[in-house]
């Protein structure tokens, strides 16, 4: 429902005044008229009463209507003021306009007129409410502007300020006037003025979506420099005719903010500020330290997912605990990953500051404990190592009081470790635990490291006792040592002795052992538990090319890694321990062979090994080892070998391919005395021909084979040439292209060739072209023809005894041929000659 309006109407005519009123009333029903009949009565009421209008006649009574409102203006009342009169005119109309009245009418007594009155009334009572309303809310803002700490600014679409709030001279000093027009980059830090365009330039307007928030640097009217913070939405306000930007001074507050970084950065631990759920939000440049990662590598990242699956447990129970416990701050020790996929031991102490505003988060503040870690464990193993050794360990302080042994030593002495402790060394020599001689040696020790010229850190003293729990002497060997001096005083020693009893007897029992070693013709070495040489005699040492001496404390895997030995020799002996140690076993020894090419030599020869463990209780102590060269003997056995099977083979073959001619003759003899037809005895001849052929090549095949004992240097040239005249050559020729020498028997190089050119002209042309000179990289020669050549699928059987592609050939002439070059050590190799016959190729080098 609208508000009541409140008139004052003048009239001096009482009729009229009683009629307009009622007139108005029934127009509009919240007029709410009080009536007074001149212009002083006017004036009382309105000190007395709610005024929202005044309609006044003009002419009246004392003072006019005119002066009525020039007295109500004077008294301060701007409420609109509408002159209704009968008597007027536009000069009326004109000077009551220019002396403040808000409108002016004829007074009329009808409906029509009533109407427009009571809408002029409407309208100007409205009006006025309104620019009150805004007036006050001017006021406010004014007091607001005045009392503000932050500067409002309004920004044109180009950046030029249109108002300034006068806080602006509170904070950076200048005017609020002197600001007005001037372009907003004027104020502005070169270095930011390009980010503060973007911002607030015309181009950043364009949607009139979301808004800008930025912090740059401004200029003061002293020419300082301060940080400043500004806000501003991105939509042009009709109101004030432009952009408003917020700005506040947060110099101080960047002040702050740099001292905590270089805090937080000079800081040697990481600091984190994570989400809930474990998300890195911040990581302090130190974090590279121990990760290798830069922070942005990191942010936005789970920090969890970089802890070791192993420690993930006790991270996540130290986070929730932070979660559900704001004021723990547990501490875990983990392993964190690192940029190279290694893990670093990391100490994290954790503070909930999810309450905070100004983190919103968990702080984690994290240093590297790698190093710690290590020394732990390496005290730790220490210790271990300490209580763990044979080696009786005594601490004694400045008065050779004990400060701390091991279960070794008051083992040794059979007393309980409390019975130890705190005692002085000198009840323990009275007590008889230690003989007066091994402590005149310990004191002699003690001042011998004590004076001035001495260098040693450490001083050896051997001695010899008789514990009570051990039937007959022991003997020790004791190690002193002083403990760290206190500013130059001495604090006490650090005491060692172990029972060497046992090594001082194998000592001996190895001087043996070296006296028969070198008595042996064949190489001996031994081996300890780790696989060192510990003793070698001179026959092994020249095995492998050392210094006798050179070998001693070596490992085996030496000689494998310098290609003396064989890896296949480690890795045998490796296979045979665990049988030989096997309490199953019956072996005691076991024996493998070896290959291996001496130093300075350019034959191979083979050893056998024979291993044996040396005498051990319970440990494992090592192994011998004796080596003996039976190259000769393998020699002679590979060479019966062969010999064997080219029996074999010769067996076979008179078996089977003498046998064909043989029945041929038989049939053919017995055909010719039946029938005395001469063409049997022919055929019968015939065959008894190709026998000898037969018998008179396998005669040669048996001999191919054989070792060959002296070599001759021939020339290729003469070779082939010679060969040449003792093959049945028809029309072929044959062409020595290169000459080389060829270190060979002599009458077996011959039979090569001749087997080569034979088949060369019966196996292809009678008029075949045969070409003999040496390879190009000098390692061999070749022979080629220009005959059909030897088909790819054929040239691995061409060498096999009976091989042949003639109906008349004996299949022997390049099984010969594989024979001699086997025996050559050599080898060949069937290719095709640049006219498409066969070519031979023999590699003489290989």
């Amino acid at each position: 429902m609208a508000s009541s309006i409140h008139l004052l109407h003048v009239e001096d005519d009482p009729g009229v005044r009683k009629l307009t009123s009622e007139l108005l009333h029934r127009q509009e029903d919240r007029f709410v008229v009080t009536k007074a009949a001149d212009a002083d009565e006017a004036l009382s009421q309105l000190a007395n009463a709610e005024v929202d209008c005044i309609v006044s006649d003009l002419e009246m009574p004392g003072r006019d209507g005119l002066e009525l409102l020039d007295a109500v203006r004077d008294r301060g009342y701007e409420i609109p003021f509408i002159l209704f009169t009968a008597k007027g005119s536009e000069s009326v109309a004109s000077d009551a306009i220019s002396r403040g009245a808000t409108d002016y009418l004829t007074k009329e007594l009808n409906p029509k007129k009533i109407t427009l009155l009571a809408n002029r009334i409407e309208n100007a009572v409205d009006q006025f409410r309104t620019s009150k309303q805004l007036e006050e809310h001017e006021q406010r803002l004014e007091t607001l502007l005045q009392a503000s700490h932050d500067i409002i600014t309004v920004l044109d679409s180009e950046g030029i300020i249109q108002y300034a709030s006068p806080a602006v001279e509170r904070l950076l000093g200048y005017r609020a006037d002197e600001l007005v027009d001037e372009p907003f980059s004027k104020y502005v830090h070169p270095d930011d003025r390009q980010d503060v365009a973007a911002q607030f330039g015309g181009s950043a307007r364009t949607d009139g979506t979301g808004g800008t928030h930025i912090e740059y640097r401004v200029k003061t009217a002293d020419g300082e420099w301060h940080w400043v913070e500004s806000t501003s939405e991105s939509t042009w306000r009709d109101t004030v005719g432009g952009y408003v930007v917020n700005t506040r001074d947060i110099t101080d507050r960047k002040a702050t903010e740099r001292r905590f970084e270089s805090l937080v950065e000079q800081s040697k631990d990481a600091i984190a500020i994570l989400e809930q759920d474990g998300t890195i939000q911040f990581l302090s440049q130190s974090i590279e330290n121990i990760t290798s990662y830069e922070p942005e590598d990191l942010e936005g990242d789970n920090a969890f997912d970089h802890v070791h699956p192993d420690d993930h447990e006790d991270v996540m129970a130290a986070f929730q605990q932070l979660i559900e416990e704001p004021d723990a701050s547990p501490v875990v020790e983990y392993r964190f990953k690192r940029k190279d996929g290694s893990w670093r031991w990391t100490e994290s102490t954790g503070t909930n500051a999810l309450d905070d505003p100004a983190i919103e988060g968990i702080v984690i503040n994290s240093r590297e404990i790698s190093r710690e870690k290590r020394q732990k464990r390496k005290i730790s193993r220490y210790e271990t190592l300490l209580e763990t050794l044979p080696l009786g360990v005594a601490v004694l302080d400045s008065e050779a009081h004990v400060e701390w042994v091991n279960e070794a030593f008051w083992t040794a002495i059979d007393k309980d470790e409390d019975e130890v402790m705190g005692v002085p060394f000198v009840e323990i020599i009275e007590e008889g635990l230690v003989s007066q001689d091994v402590a005149d040696k310990y004191f002699d020790a003690v001042r011998h490291l004590l004076s001035s010229d001495n260098d040693d850190d450490r001083k050896v003293i051997d001695f010899q006792v008789d514990p009570p729990h051990v039937d007959g002497t022991c003997i020790y060997e004791g190690y002193v040592g002083l403990q760290e001096l206190d500013e130059g005083e001495f604090t006490g020693t650090v005491n060692a002795f172990l029972d060497v009893t046992d090594r001082k007897e194998r000592k001996h029992e190895l001087e043996e052992y070296k006296d028969a070693m070198e008595a042996v013709p064949d190489g001996v070495f031994l081996l300890d538990e780790n696989g060192t040489m510990t003793r070698v005699n001179e026959a092994w040492a020249s095995i492998v090319g050392f210094e006798q001496e050179e070998l001693s404390g070596v490992p085996f895997l030496k000689l494998v890694q310098e290609d003396i030995i064989d890896r296949d020799v480690v890795d045998a002996y490796l296979d045979l321990l665990p049988e030989l140690l096997s309490s199953e076993s019956p072996k005691e020894q076991a024996k493998f062979t070896t290959r291996v090419i001496p130093p300075n030599e350019d034959r191979e020869h083979v050893y056998e090994i024979h291993i044996s463990l040396l005498s051990y209780e319970d440990e494992f102590q090592g192994a011998a080892g004796v080596v003996r060269d039976i190259t000769e003997k393998v020699h002679r056995q590979e060479q019966l070998e062969r010999e064997n099977d080219r029996l074999d083979e010769f067996t076979s073959i008179v078996g089977h391919d003498l046998r064909n001619p043989l029945n041929v003759a038989s049939a053919s003899f017995s055909l010719a005395e039946e029938t005395g037809d001469a063409e049997h005895f022919e055929h019968g001849h015939e065959a008894l021909n190709r026998m000898n052929e037969l018998i008179e090549t396998l005669l040669t095949l048996a001999k191919s084979g054989d070792t060959i004992d002296e070599l001759a240097s021939l020339s290729l040239r003469q070779l082939a040439q010679s060969s040449w005249q003792n093959v049945e050559t028809a029309e072929s020729t044959l062409l020595v292209e290169d000459d080389c020498i060829v270190e060979g028997d002599p009458a077996r190089l011959k039979q090569l060739t001749e087997n080569l050119f034979r088949n060369a002209i019966e196996h292809g042309r009678h008029d075949a072209n045969v070409r003999v000179g040496a390879l190009e990289d000098g390692g061999g020669f070749f022979v080629e023809d220009d005959g059909p050549g030897i088909p790819e699928g054929e040239r691995e059987k061409v060498f096999q005894s009976g091989y042949s592609s003639a109906d008349d050939g004996t299949g022997f002439g390049l099984s010969i041929v594989s024979e001699i070059v086997e025996a050559h050590d050599w080898s060949v190799s069937i290719t095709g000659s640049a006219e498409g016959g066969a070519r031979f190729e023999f590699d003489t080098n290989s």
